[in-house]
């Protein structure tokens, strides 16, 4: 098909609803630079790339999607902050989500299933976990989801500055034992 499914830019309060969005050579949804935005109750599979999209766009609803066998990410959000996802089933594909350079996101309530990663971050903090399935998590403990934060050191004689990346963990603090009937 095309490249995007659906691209939107610089459009603030869409609603992207019911739609079957698949076969794509890049993602299935791509929004940059707008806000406030509601994706909802559609099934976004076999893209070539992510199922969904944001780049700089905060403030958005995630909800009751199927997003399935994408050959990158299932959600990749990139310096947007405030998105809400849940209840959403996140399966088979590279990774499950990904939060890249964005703050006081909500996950909660999804399934992640048979994800190669389930979930990874970058340069992120600040986003709450909480009552998401994980099918590689069958104990009543949190969590970890695994990420790095860059730091950058300034050399004290002259030198170049040197980044570095630290090892960081997030916890989803109540994991759920049993997935959601989502769709």
């Amino acid at each position: 098909n095309n490249g995007d499914g659906i691209w939107l830019s610089l459009s603030d309060n869409n609603s992207i609803v019911y739609n079957n969005i698949s076969n794509n050579y890049l993602n299935g949804i791509e929004i940059a630079s707008s806000n406030n935005n509601i994706i909802m109750h559609n099934n976004i599979y076999s893209n070539d790339c992510e199922g969904i999209y944001l780049w700089s766009s905060s403030n958005s609803i995630i909800t009751f999607n199927n997003i399935s066998s994408n050959g990158g990410t299932g959600i990749w959000l990139y310096s947007s902050n405030g998105t809400v996802i849940t209840y959403n089933s996140i399966s088979n594909n590279f990774c499950g989500i990904y939060i890249e350079y964005s703050y006081h996101n909500s996950i909660e309530k999804n399934n992640f299933i048979s994800n190669k990663y389930q979930a990874r971050f970058h340069g992120s903090s600040k986003n709450r976990w909480i009552g998401n399935y994980w099918d590689d998590w069958r104990i009543i403990l949190p969590r970890p989801i695994f990420g790095v934060m860059p730091k950058l050191l300034v050399e004290g004689h002259g030198g170049p500055p040197i980044g570095i990346r630290i090892p960081w963990l997030n916890f989803d603090w109540l994991p759920a034992m049993e997935p959601y009937s989502i769709g």
